[in-house]
């Protein structure tokens, strides 16, 4: 990358580094792909409560309705409803994936054009739309948020299916367990709404640095500083230890205990983030 050569010779006069500006995933993206996802979850979870307490109705106000009938219909409803929501979550993570990923490539090519303007001592340094290497990433990332997405619909289906279906019998009248049941479906449809704002704010801190990280290279940056997010209860003491630490991009640092190596957000619910550097004096 070529820098203005005051600053050039600013920083080499002194061994210094240049510093742009931090990469930090878009809260815009995560915001879009949290809301999309959890509106779905929410209409998924409604249609399910809603066809089990229709099933159960009977049940709750009569325990005349034996354990044999009532699986039969719950199993036939269980059918139509994960039929119609896995198509439904098909379609949605087709069209879902694609416009995230494209939005979250979008936005951290602006901020990393922002920043390596910054590093720059102001110059416009044009990084290229899609570097070759990054292609295969982007391709990558499409198909694993796909198979997330998808994944939304069938574990819910699949939680909500053993709860009921392994304690339809299980109560001393059918009456006290379709009263049970109800109850459990509420339960697992606010643990689902969960697991999709973790799948958004996951794969945004995933695809941000996977995108930066490529496009850095093909800018010519050879250094990043780690800057630890500070937003967790539970931080991990690698990643504490890393706080300002520079490293070369041709050598990531082990991300965890079991010597896994990658970078910053590359790792389970990491918030970490880098920040371009120019090292003089090495």
């Amino acid at each position: 990358m070529k820098l203005k050569k005051s600053s050039k010779d600013w920083a080499e006069s002194r061994g210094a580094a240049l510093v742009g500006a931090p990469l930090k995933p878009s809260h815009d993206a995560e915001k879009f792909y949290r809301v999309t996802l959890q509106k779905a979850v929410k209409r998924m979870r409604k249609d399910y409560e809603r066809e089990l307490k229709k099933q159960l109705k009977p049940a709750i106000k009569s325990a005349a309705m034996d354990a044999s009938s009532l699986g039969s219909q719950l199993g036939s409803m269980f059918g139509g409803l994960d039929d119609k929501w896995s198509k439904f979550f098909g379609k949605l993570a087709r069209n879902l994936a694609g416009r995230v990923v494209d939005r979250i490539n979008q936005t951290s090519k602006r901020n990393l054009d922002s920043s390596l303007k910054d590093l720059s001592g102001g110059l416009t340094i044009k990084t290229p739309k899609m570097p070759e290497a990054m292609w295969s990433e982007l391709q990558a990332a499409t198909r694993v948020n796909v198979g997330l997405i998808k994944s939304i619909q069938s574990q819910y289906h699949e939680k909500v299916f053993q709860a009921v279906m392994n304690n339809v019998g299980d109560a001393e009248s059918i009456k006290g367990a379709a009263e049970k049941l109800v109850s459990k479906t509420y339960f697992i449809g606010e643990t689902v709404a969960e697991r999709a704002a973790f799948i958004a704010r996951d794969q945004t801190s995933k695809l941000t640095t996977a995108t930066n990280i490529a496009r850095m290279e093909s800018a010519g940056i050879k250094k990043v500083r780690w800057r630890h997010s500070g937003g967790s209860k539970d931080p991990r003491p690698l990643h504490l230890e890393y706080d300002g630490q520079i490293f070369d991009l041709d050598n990531p640092p082990i991300i965890e205990e079991d010597g896994t190596r990658g970078w910053a957000g590359e790792t389970y619910n990491c918030r970490c983030y880098l920040v371009p550097i120019v090292a003089f004096g090495d």
